[in-house]
C-alpha cells in the first residue's frame, strides 16, 4: 500500500458552470489582522519604511490618497523599487511558485493544446504565439518543447513567439531560459490617438487611455464655455462596464429624477426610452472617429537554441497582425484593481491613504472617499441604468486593465483568426474582498513594506467572457477547472510515461508528487479556473470538449513501477483502504484497557542525529536522574504502551536541577497501530509552557486510544539544550 501513490477525483468529467468564487481569503483571519489592537501594543514601533513606502507616502501627504490601482500598479511596476521590477522570485524558496516550475507537464500539455488548436485553425504558414506576464519563461520552454518536435515541423517554421514582459529583470531570465544569446532591438510603426490641444500648437500624442478620456473632456468643455453650455463629466474610454458608461452625469441625473416623479404608466415609457437612449449613444460611440498619428516603437528579438524567433514587447501594440494563439497563465490577477463600497450617499472608491497613527505599525491605511471619483461616478451610472440599488455597505472590485487587454486579444482573433486560454484563480462574479499580498509563501498585509511582496487579486472571468461576447466571430469556453483542462491535453498519460522513465522510486514518487499539486481537484487543479476563447472556424478547443464518461475519475499510481492501476486493481485498493480505515476507526473508538506501567518503555528520539538511539526507562520511575537532549531546535520523547490503551493524561516534571534547560513549549502525538513501522501519528493537543517551573507536574489531556505516544519538545531560545526528570501516564 505504501507504494501506491492516488490521487482521487483528479477529473471532473462533465463541465459545468462554476459557482461563484468565495471572495474570503484562502488563510485565517489571524493572517490578515490589519492592525495591533490599540492599547495592547501601546509602544510598539511601526514597520520600517521602504524606499518605496517613502515615495508613496511623499505623494499623498502632497497630493491626497491613491486609489488602490494606483498603489498596487506602483508596488509592482515602479522602475526602481517595484515587486516585478526588482524583487520577485518564483520558486519553492522564493516568494510564491507557479504550476510551470513545479511540474513540467503543465507546460507540455499547453503546448498540446497549442499544436491542437494550430490543427484546427487549418495549419497557418505564420502565426504568432503570444504569451502575457511569461514569468521565468519555464512555460513558453515547456510549450516550444511540444510544438517543435519532428512530428510538428511546419508548425515550428510557423510560430513567431511574442512575450509581453515589461520587467528588465524577467526578461533577461526568460531569455536564459528559452537558450537566447544574442539580442537584438527592433522598431515598428504603431498608431496612436492624437488630441489636438489647438491649431496653432503642435499636435501631443497620448498613448494611454485614460489621457484621452482626460483631453477629450477638457476639449469638449472649453467649447461648452465658449458656447454656454454646462460642462460635461469625465466618463470614460476606458469603461469597465462598456459603452453604455459613456452616458453624462447630467442625463443619468435628470432620468432619475424623471423616474422618481412618475406614475407607473409614464416609468414604463421612461424605460423604453432609456433602452434607445443607451441603444443611439452606443451607435454614436461606434461611429466616433479619433485622429491618430504614426509612433516609432521599441521592442527587442533573438532566436532560441532551436531557432525560433523570441520577441519581448512592452504591450500588445506592437506585436505584428495574423492569426494568433495566445497564453495568460496567472496574468490578469496580477492587473491592477479598483473597490468601491455602498454607501448612504452612493458609491465611493476606497483609496490608500497615509497613517500617522502611532498606534499603528503600517504606514498606510484604507479610507473611503468623501466625494465621487471619476471611477464611481461610472460604476453608479451603470448601475443606475440597469435600475439596481445595492445594499448599503455592499463592496466589489473591478479591473479595468484585464478588460481591456482581453478586448485588445479577443478582436485581433476576431479580425485574424486564432485561439487562446487563460488560467487563473477568481470565479464568475466581480470580488468584494480578494486583494491580498504574499511574500516567502505566507500571506502578509499589503501595506507592509511596499514593493516587497506580490500583490494579487481574484479574476472576474464573467467580465472578461462579457468584454469577448462583444466581438464578432469569438466564442468562448468554459470555465472548467485547471485539471479538468489539463486531463483534456493528456496530462494524465504523460505523466505515466515519465513515471516508467523515472530510475528510482523516490525520483518517481517525487515527481508523481507534483503532478497530483498541479492536477488534482483538491489541489492547484480545482483552485484555478481555465476559459478558452476562439474564432468560430476554429470550433471547441482541446480541453474544453464533453467528456463521455460520466463518472468521477480515480486513478493510483504504483511508485515501484510507474504504471496506473487498472480499473480492477484499483477497486481492490479502494477495498482494502476503506477495510484498513474501518478497523482502524473500531480501534480508536473501542474502549481499550488501563495503561499497565510495567509494559511501558521510553524512547529518546533525537530530530538532529535521526532515528531512535536510546533507551530512558528511567523517566518513569520516581528519581530525580533527569535526562538532557541533544543540542538542537526540537527532541522527540516516544513512548512504548506495550499495547493499545486508553490514555486520560500524561505527565511531565522536570527537577531543580533543569530550572534552566526547560523546554518551551511541547506537542503531543498519537498513534494506534500495532507494528512501529507503520505509525502514522495524529497531533493531539498542544502545551505551552508559559511560565516554567520545576518539581511540579506538568499535564497533558489525551483521553483518547493510544499504542504509542510521541512527545516533541521545542527547545527555549538561546538554550543548549533541556531537561526532563520524569513521565507519568495513566
Amino acid at each position: 500500500m505504501r507504494n501506491l501513490v492516488r490521487y482521487k477525483n483528479v477529473r471532473k468529467p462533465r463541465i459545468r458552470q462554476v459557482q461563484k468564487f468565495s471572495q474570503k481569503r484562502h488563510c485565517s483571519a489571524e493572517a490578515f489582522k490589519d492592525e495591533p489592537v490599540p492599547g495592547i501594543m501601546e509602544g510598539v514601533p511601526k514597520n520600517v519604511e521602504t524606499e518605496l513606502g517613502k515615495i508613496i507616502k511623499e505623494d499623498i501627504k502632497k497630493n491626497g490618497p491613491w486609489s488602490i490601482l494606483k498603489y498596487m500598479e506602483t508596488c509592482l511596476q515602479h522602475p526602481e523599487h517595484g515587486y516585478y521590477t526588482v524583487n520577485a522570485e518564483i520558486s519553492e524558496y522564493g516568494d510564491f511558485v507557479t504550476s510551470p516550475e513545479l511540474y513540467h507537464g503543465f507546460g507540455e500539455c499547453c503546448g498540446v493544446w497549442i499544436v491542437f488548436t494550430w490543427q484546427q485553425m487549418a495549419k497557418p504558414e505564420t502565426v504568432h504565439l503570444i504569451e502575457l506576464g511569461p514569468g521565468t519563461g519555464q512555460l513558453m520552454k515547456d510549450v516550444l518543447k511540444v510544438s517543435t518536435l519532428p512530428q510538428v515541423s511546419a508548425l515550428k517554421r510557423a510560430i513567431e513567439v511574442h512575450l509581453i514582459e515589461s520587467s528588465p529583470k524577467f526578461r533577461k531570465m526568460q531569455a536564459e531560459k528559452l537558450g537566447v544569446l544574442d539580442i537584438k532591438t527592433g522598431t515598428v510603426m504603431v498608431n496612436v490617438p492624437e488630441i489636438k490641444k489647438s491649431e496653432k500648437e503642435d499636435p501631443k500624442i497620448i498613448d494611454d487611455r485614460a489621457e484621452i478620456r482626460k483631453k477629450y473632456v477638457e476639449e469638449q468643455n472649453k467649447k461648452s464655455a465658449a458656447e454656454g453650455k454646462p460642462k460635461i463629466s469625465a466618463t470614460g474610454f476606458a469603461n469597465p462596464m462598456g459603452k453604455g458608461g459613456l452616458l453624462k452625469d447630467e442625463v443619468d441625473k435628470m432620468k432619475s429624477e424623471a423616474y422618481a416623479n412618475a406614475t407607473p404608466e409614464m416609468r414604463k415609457k421612461l424605460d423604453e426610452g432609456n433602452d434607445q437612449l443607451d441603444k443611439d449613444w452606443e451607435n454614436m460611440m461606434d461611429n466616433l472617429q479619433m485622429d491618430t498619428k504614426e509612433i516609432e516603437k521599441e521592442f527587442t528579438y533573438g532566436y532560441s537554441w532551436n531557432g525560433v524567433k523570441i520577441s519581448w514587447h512592452d504591450s500588445l501594440d506592437t506585436v505584428p497582425q495574423g492569426p494568433t494563439l495566445a497564453i495568460a497563465h496567472e496574468f490578469f490577477d496580477a492587473l491592477p484593481i479598483q473597490r468601491f463600497t455602498y454607501t448612504d450617499e452612493g458609491w465611493r472608491e476606497v483609496m490608500v491613504d497615509a497613517c500617522d497613527d502611532p498606534s499603528k505599525t503600517n504606514h498606510f491605511k484604507f479610507v473611503t472617499a468623501k466625494e465621487k471619483t471619476q471611477a464611481s461616478g461610472t460604476l453608479e451610472g451603470h448601475y443606475k441604468r440597469n435600475t439596481v440599488i445595492p445594499e448599503i455597505g455592499t463592496t466589489i472590485e473591478t479591473c479595468p486593465a484585464a478588460n481591456l487587454v482581453m478586448a485588445d486579444l479577443a478582436t485581433r482573433i476576431g479580425q485574424f483568426g486564432g485561439a487562446g486560454f487563460v488560467i487563473d484563480y477568481g470565479g464568475e462574479g466581480a470580488p468584494s474582498d480578494s486583494l491580498q499580498a504574499v511574500k516567502k509563501h505566507k500571506f502578509t498585509n499589503l501595506f507592509t513594506a511596499p514593493g516587497t511582496a506580490d500583490i494579487t487579486a481574484h479574476v472576474d472571468f464573467a467580465a472578461l467572457k462579457a468584454t469577448i461576447s462583444e466581438v464578432d466571430k469569438v466564442n468562448c469556453y468554459g470555465l472548467v477547472t485547471q485539471s479538468y483542462f489539463l486531463q483534456g491535453c493528456g496530462i494524465v498519460q504523460r505523466a505515466e510515461q515519465v513515471a516508467q522513465q523515472c530510475k528510482t522510486s523516490q525520483e518517481r514518487e517525487q515527481m508523481l508528487e507534483a503532478f497530483g499539486r498541479v492536477a488534482d481537484i483538491n489541489q492547484m487543479g480545482g483552485f484555478f479556473k481555465a476559459m478558452a476563447f476562439a474564432h468560430t472556424t476554429v470550433g471547441t478547443p482541446v480541453g474544453f470538449l464533453e467528456q463521455s464518461k460520466k463518472e468521477d475519475l480515480e486513478i493510483a499510481f504504483n511508485v515501484n513501477t510507474g504504471q496506473i492501476l487498472s480499473a480492477k486493481k484499483l477497486a481492490k485498493l479502494r477495498n482494502q483502504i476503506a477495510k484498513e480505515n474501518k478497523e482502524k476507526q473500531e480501534k480508536s473508538e473501542a474502549t481499550a484497557p488501563s495503561v499497565e506501567k510495567e509494559k511501558m518503555r521510553v524512547h529518546s528520539v533525537s530530530s538532529t542525529h535521526g532515528n531512535i538511539d536510546e533507551w530512558k526507562d528511567f523517566l518513569l520511575t520516581n528519581d530525580t536522574m533527569t535526562w538532557y537532549s541533544k543540542k538542537g531546535i526540537q527532541e522527540y520523547i516516544t513512548l512504548d504502551l506495550g499495547q493499545l490503551s486508553a490514555v486520560s493524561r500524561i505527565g511531565f516534571t522536570f527537577s531543580g536541577g533543569s530550572a534552566l534547560h526547560l523546554p518551551s513549549h511541547m506537542v503531543l502525538q498519537v498513534a494506534v497501530q500495532e507494528e512501529f513501522d507503520d505509525i502514522k501519528w495524529e497531533t493531539g493537543t498542544k502545551m505551552k509552557i508559559r511560565e516554567p517551573q520545576v518539581d511540579i507536574w506538568h499535564d497533558f489531556k489525551v483521553d483518547k486510544n493510544a499504542r504509542w505516544l510521541k512527545i516533541i519538545l521545542h527547545q527555549t531560545h538561546g538554550k543548549d539544550s533541556f531537561g526532563l526528570t520524569q513521565i507519568k501516564v495513566e
